[in-house]
């Protein structure tokens, strides 16, 4: 069984809400090892709840990971366990934060609807059920009642995976002539995290090619006025030339860059500044790429 519960939520690092999740589940299961991948994640902002649990448990080993960004708590919406091919089990609500880690996971074996009222049993909690934070009266205990070998079988109800709330998904919309894709991160170092595949980066965009028949290494940036919806720009602000390079030193010092960055994502990066307020993008804006000639000083 595995020994390790991931744990990734939007209830900050300074609110007790992490630890009290945290002593509801030593509490069931003492030898846990409770592994926090970030509490950061923005209030409600599931897109980005799901996106980096996505990439983060890549990295883990089989484990139960137990996800909470939930601005429907309280509502009807289900209390979710996902049996994955690879032997992990995903825990948190049907609002599509899970599916995407379910998918890199081996796929979704078996859903479970999770029962408040089975779970607290098994637990031994008493008291009332929490209206606001099932984080602590459902999601962790069942967390930790997994890890300790629990079947899901005991704690809900088996569910078709085709009814759960699918993911906000947005594919970046490749072309001959343009790139139109959003922000999925705005990093510390300022760094632009792109919807755009390492794959699409290192040769996707390549494959712009001059009538020289050289590929393109330099982009024009622009953001888009409204998401997916065709490729107009904002009337005032200018164009972004980017360069696209390996690493941060083959820029030059203000020089704003184009790499495929450690998850394998396209990403902007700006020598000795920060690219997010150069480029003035914020979370979840949608951009366009544009292939640009080389300038005659252009290496």
């Amino acid at each position: 069984m595995p020994q390790v519960i991931t744990f990734l939520s939007d209830f900050g690092w300074d609110s007790g809400y992490p630890a009290a999740c945290e002593l509801v589940i030593v509490h069931q299961n003492p030898v846990a090892r409770v592994v926090h991948l970030t509490h950061s994640i923005p209030a409600g902002d599931v897109r980005r709840g799901a996106h980096m649990l996505r990439l983060l448990v890549a990295h883990a080993p089989v484990a139960v990971h137990l996800a909470i960004v939930d601005p429907g708590v309280g509502s009807r919406r289900r209390a979710l366990c996902l049996e994955c091919g690879r032997g992990d089990c995903l825990v948190g609500p049907d609002n599509g934060l899970l599916l995407p880690a379910a998918v890199g996971l081996g796929g979704i074996d078996t859903a479970w609807d999770l029962s408040a009222p089975r779970i607290r049993s098994r637990a031994g909690l008493e008291g009332p059920l929490s209206r606001t934070f099932h984080g602590r009266d459902i999601f962790a205990p069942a967390a930790a009642l997994l890890l300790a070998g629990e079947p899901p079988a005991a704690l809900g109800r088996p569910l078709d995976p085709a009814t759960l709330t699918p993911p906000f998904v947005e594919e970046p919309v490749v072309e001959p002539s343009r790139v139109i894709t959003s922000v999925s991160e705005i990093d510390t170092f300022g760094n632009v995290q792109l919807q755009l595949g390492g794959r699409n980066c290192r040769s996707g965009l390549r494959d712009y090619r001059p009538c020289r028949s050289q590929p393109w290494r330099y982009f024009w940036l622009h953001k888009c006025i409204a998401k997916r919806e065709g490729v107009g720009t904002r009337g005032g602000p200018r164009a972004h030339r980017l360069t696209m390079v390996s690493t941060y030193t083959d820029l030059r010092s203000g020089q704003l860059g184009l790499l495929a960055d450690s998850w394998g994502l396209a990403a902007i990066a700006q020598r000795d500044g920060r690219a997010a307020d150069t480029l003035g993008v914020d979370l979840h804006d949608t951009v366009t790429l544009l292939p640009a000639e080389p300038k005659p000083a252009d290496p």
